[in-house]
């Protein structure tokens, strides 16, 4: 009330009664997304809430004693990738071509878009964000610049005295073709004065003055000896925007309406050609052996990125599949023979993939009525799922642990919920533990809360204080209905310290857990975590300063022993090593005990800095 009497004119969203959240976070509408929608009471009177079902405004809602009412969907999306809504330096930013996916799935499915963008501790929109939303402005502008449909004729199997058909191509939504009193479907032909390639059908509904009628249309073009049907889908509105799955060239094109609520209009047709010569490469889910591929109808060349940088002409070439069983951000660009880049593709991969990882223990799955069995938790399959009985053990709560077979750094989990659009065992409320040897357990988290997973049941990703650990252990104490039970599509744990740091600089390997080179690694990543490896298992490492660009290493030996000669050598990811040049060597000390003290410096290369440095004893 006290906008409505300050501020008559402001519209009011979201559980209010001007605009519709549509109903995830995702910055997708309905395929079939009505503006007009049915209220059990009067508006005066009704309990304004979000509305999340599949179907608002169909036939079937259309109940005798409803009220009809405007109420055109809202579709909220953060520019950051990961569900991110308030900035931060670490987070990723959703691609150009990704931007442009959002403005076709919300407002050209009849709804506005809502983009969040996150300023930085400037106040100001970080730079990485608006190296995205240019290419999708200009590509938004150029695609829609020109309609091809201009100068067509257009002729209506049916129309009134008042509406005819030449009105959808006067670029005036205040005039319309309607078809003949008491007709419920259509039909609009377009022949241009030449043939043209489009892969843009756009359709506007007369919303101002008739509201939203049409049911169902399809789209059909002329081969030059028959009618191809392009397309054939729902709603229309105040737009619709139908992207082909290839351009199409003709002189002709048709649009039927099949089905409408008393007489269609149609206020606007549009052809267009999508703005962009070099699509984005396409990038694959994350298999359950932690390879991504990358793809492109084109056969161009494909770049890509692994570390956060974004991709050049220069970047690594596509030839095989990419490892990533760390997790990050792959980011990809075709590349065309004359050196052209294309826009560019991004998708992160959140957590470790669950190679030889195993389910310890579970104390609920349903595997009598359908294959919801906990290993399905860790199959790296976001369609399948864990889910507790149906019939039995329907108290909360419900766990489930993971062994992930070796101890490493863990700097928080990843819940997915299930992704079939069902709502059964959703997780809200959980703890979360972790443990070396699956007796002994730690809680990282006691109660931890999944804030709008009702609304968003999006990846869910949460950080703690590194601990090093082998086993898992997920415990649901609250699902976001009453029912009792637990799902899952996907559970992982997040790498932390130096497997975190190896991730972002794209050092992408199952290593070096393993430590297949007996380097000590598995040390050097304790070492990391302010842990003193030396203290705790007597390790040969040894601290290692850097001064003005010299790294310097101190060596203690006792005269007399059989004599070793020191060497160098460098590797820029832990895997290969090479032989290190201009070391210095010094005497800087001898020690009471008779021992003396070396110094070992070695000027770190300014072209490609080596990451890691080691020293090589050989005995004479």
């Amino acid at each position: 009330s006290l906008i409505s009497n300050l501020q008559p004119s402001a519209v009011v969203a979201v559980s209010a009664p001007d605009v519709r959240w549509v109903g995830n976070e995702g910055g997708v509408a309905r395929q079939s997304e009505w503006s007009v929608i049915p209220l059990s009471s009067s508006p005066d009177t009704f309990s304004w809430h979000d509305m999340t079902a599949t179907d608002l405004g169909g036939r079937d809602m259309l109940t005798f004693g409803s009220y009809l009412w405007w109420y055109p969907a809202e579709c909220d999306v953060t520019i950051q990738n990961g569900d991110n809504w308030f900035w931060s330096a670490s987070h990723t930013v959703a691609s150009a071509s990704t931007l442009v996916g959002y403005y076709y799935s919300s407002v050209g499915l009849n709804a506005n878009l809502l983009l969040d963008l996150a300023p930085d501790t400037r106040g100001l929109i970080p730079d990485n964000q608006l190296a995205q939303l240019q290419p999708m402005g200009w590509i938004i502008a150029n695609t829609f610049a020109t309609n091809l449909a201009a100068g067509a004729t257009v002729i209506a199997d049916t129309s009134n005295t008042t509406n005819n058909p030449t009105n959808v191509l006067d670029g005036n939504l205040d005039t319309w073709w309607e078809a003949a009193s008491g007709q419920t479907n259509g039909t609009l032909t377009l022949t241009m004065p030449a043939p043209v390639t489009f892969d843009v059908v756009s359709l506007q509904e007369a919303v101002a003055e008739r509201s939203q009628r049409i049911e169902s249309f399809a789209v059909d073009t002329w081969n030059g000896s028959a009618w191809i049907t392009a397309t054939s889908l729902t709603t229309v509105g105040h737009k619709r925007l139908v992207q082909l799955s290839s351009p199409v060239t003709s002189s002709q094109v048709r649009v039927r309406i099949t089905g409408s609520r008393l007489e269609p209009t149609i206020a606007e047709v549009g052809l267009f050609k999508q703005a962009i010569a070099i699509y984005p490469p396409t990038i694959s889910h994350r298999g359950t052996n932690g390879l991504v591929t990358l793809a492109n109808t084109s056969g161009y060349t494909m770049v890509y990125t692994v570390d956060g940088k974004t991709p050049t002409t220069g970047s690594t070439v596509y030839s095989s599949p990419i490892a990533l069983p760390l997790g990050g951000t792959l980011q990809a660009a075709c590349l065309t023979p004359q050196g052209q880049l294309g826009m560019v593709a991004s998708a992160s991969f959140t957590g470790w993939v669950p190679m030889g990882w195993t389910v310890a223990a579970v104390d609920s799955q349903e595997t009598v009525q359908a294959n919801n069995a906990a290993v399905n938790a860790i199959d790296g399959d976001p369609s399948t799922i864990w889910h507790t009985s149906w019939n039995s053990n329907l108290a909360l709560p419900h766990y489930i642990t993971i062994d992930t077979g070796t101890s490493r750094w863990i700097g928080g989990f990843t819940y997915l919920p299930r992704q079939d659009g069902s709502p059964n065992g959703i997780v809200q409320n959980y703890r979360f533990e972790t443990s070396t040897d699956g007796v002994k357990w730690i809680t990282n988290v006691t109660a931890g809360v999944f804030g709008n997973i009702r609304n968003n049941p999006s990846l869910q990703e949460v950080t703690f204080a590194p601990v090093k650990a082998r086993f898992f252990r997920f415990t649901a104490l609250q699902e976001i209905n009453t029912n009792g039970w637990t799902s899952a599509a996907e559970l992982s744990v997040l790498p932390a310290g130096f497997d975190a740091w190896r991730r972002d600089l794209g050092l992408q390997t199952n290593g070096p857990l393993s430590d297949p080179y007996n380097i000590g690694s598995p040390l050097l990543m304790d070492y990391f975590q302010s842990v003193n490896p030396v203290a705790t298992a007597g390790s040969p490492l040894a601290p290692v300063t850097a001064t003005n660009g010299w790294f310097q290493f101190n060596v203690r030996y006792q005269p007399g022993l059989p004599d070793v000669t020191p060497s160098y050598q460098t590797s820029p990811d832990l895997l290969t090593w090479s032989a290190a040049v201009g070391v210095v060597t010094n005497g800087i000390a001898s020690n009471p005990d008779g021992t003396q003290t070396l110094q070992l410096s070695l000027q770190q290369p300014t072209t490609t800095p080596a990451l890691f440095l080691r020293l090589v004893l050989t005995a004479l």
